[in-house]
């Protein structure tokens, strides 16, 4: 089955009702683990396109496609009226669900998750050389914060959804477990 074939699958399967492909915009975004000390940076060429749902004048879904391959590798679907984003990677076949994204930071800058016009600002970034250099998908690697509380160090990592930052775990450490 060929990548068109499995989003229009995938797509019919989640929506269980008419849909139809909108714009797409191409970029490249960062798939390194850490961003601040990485001397190399892996890029992933991606091309996103929004889904509209029913008669919606809004898109609700995105596809992520590689551009050279086309393979399909992630779906977001943005729920507006409840609140909740389901966002999908095809290739580790996981899925998240973050409820209460109006109460995320990102949720007004983005103009309720527009993927397409963040894409479009990361292109206008990429382009003037002021890009800031932004996760594309996944936890990056855990950080500390702060300073050591009565021998116990806090850290925390960060899951990015489409470059924006969804989820936040934080854990505290032993000081002497982190330095064996």
């Amino acid at each position: 089955m060929g990548s068109n074939a499995k989003v229009a699958a995938y797509l019919k399967s989640f929506y269980k009702t008419d849909f139809r492909i909108g714009k797409t915009v191409e970029t490249k975004l960062s798939n390194s683990n850490s961003l601040a000390d990485a001397r190399t940076v892996e890029f992933e060429s991606v091309k996103l396109s929004e889904i509209f749902v029913g008669v919606d004048e809004r898109a609700r879904g995105y596809i992520v496609t590689d551009k050279e391959t086309d393979e399909f590798l992630y779906f977001v679907d943005v729920d507006r009226d409840d609140l909740k984003l389901f966002a999908y990677n095809v290739a580790i076949n996981e899925t998240l669900v973050k409820e209460n994204i109006d109460l995320l930071q990102e949720w007004a800058s983005s103009n309720g998750f527009d993927f397409i016009k963040l894409f479009e600002g990361y292109n206008a970034e990429i382009a003037a050389g002021s890009s800031e250099r932004r996760r594309f998908w996944g936890w990056t690697a855990w950080t500390p914060v702060g300073g050591c509380d009565e021998g116990f160090q806090t850290v925390v990592r960060t899951h990015y959804i489409l470059g924006l930052k969804m989820l936040f775990n934080t854990m505290k450490f032993r000081v002497n477990m982190l330095l064996n």
